[in-house]
């Protein structure tokens, strides 16, 4: 049988996998009614265990989730400007 802590994190994860977007530790705080804290706790015991969650300037993600952008550069160089190289 899960503990009242292990059903909460359980419920945590739960609301990261089925967010849109990241979320604050404070909406996770108000859905979940403990303190922010006790969020933060929450996500290192379940980062500890395996979760990868991601912590954002806008609030935390599941990386499975997370949409993550990179930047390519393209240098295309002309047989003119190889030379100078």
């Amino acid at each position: 049988m899960a503990t009242k802590s292990e059903a909460r994190r359980a419920s945590l994860l739960d609301a990261l996998r089925s967010a849109n977007a990241p979320v604050s530790g404070g909406q996770l705080a108000n859905t979940l009614s403990v303190s922010r804290q006790i969020i933060v706790q929450d996500i290192a015991l379940l980062r500890e265990a395996g979760a990868n969650i991601v912590a954002t300037t806008k609030g935390y993600v599941l990386a499975d989730t997370a949409q993550t952008s990179t930047q390519s550069t393209c240098l295309l160089y002309t047989s003119d400007a190889a030379d100078d190289l």
